[in-house]
């Protein structure tokens, strides 16, 4: 049980960490996403109950090789692939279609807030304020990690470590 709680944890302050450095930089860092599939590496190891090897490796190899297709495209970031795969690697087969499906609706209202708080040109005001926020600057992309969080949010209970 603190096992759980403790790998539980981790992986909330990793996609924290990811969240802040995507709103700041519109970047996220390579090792966010190696900690999170270490993190699943040693709690699926130490869970309680078995683990699907299986379902969780194939979720996870399945959502990298769709988000590096999206990178190809243009249509995602490098980081935001990556970090997609990390997470998928932790739902396993049965919850990537609801996990798709939070982050898909949690990235349409984020896209709708975003484009709201560069019209109100509240990047500027963070700017002047010493708060750095790149992705509220006109033209400049939607920080997904935020999306991707609200999304593994909404299904953490569902997580093998609970």
């Amino acid at each position: 049980m603190i096992l759980g709680f403790l790998a539980g944890m981790v992986y909330a302050s990793l996609l924290a960490v990811a969240v802040i450095s995507d709103v700041a930089t519109l970047r996220i860092p390579n090792w966010i996403s190696v900690l999170l599939v270490a993190a699943f590496v040693a709690a699926a190891l130490l869970a309680a109950k078995p683990v699907d090897w299986f379902s969780h490796l194939a979720a996870g190899s399945i959502v990298l090789l769709v988000g590096m297709a999206l990178f190809a495209w243009g249509k995602l970031g490098g980081g935001d692939a990556k970090l997609l795969a990390a997470v998928s690697l932790w739902h396993g087969l049965p919850l990537l279609p609801a996990l798709v499906l939070a982050i898909g609706i949690a990235g349409g209202i984020l896209a709708l807030a975003c484009l709201a708080l560069r019209r109100m040109d509240v990047g500027t005001l963070l700017e002047a304020r010493g708060w750095r926020a790149a992705s509220l600057a006109r033209g400049m992309g939607i920080p997904y990690a935020v999306a991707i969080a609200a999304g593994c949010a909404l299904l953490a209970p569902k997580l093998f470590l609970f």
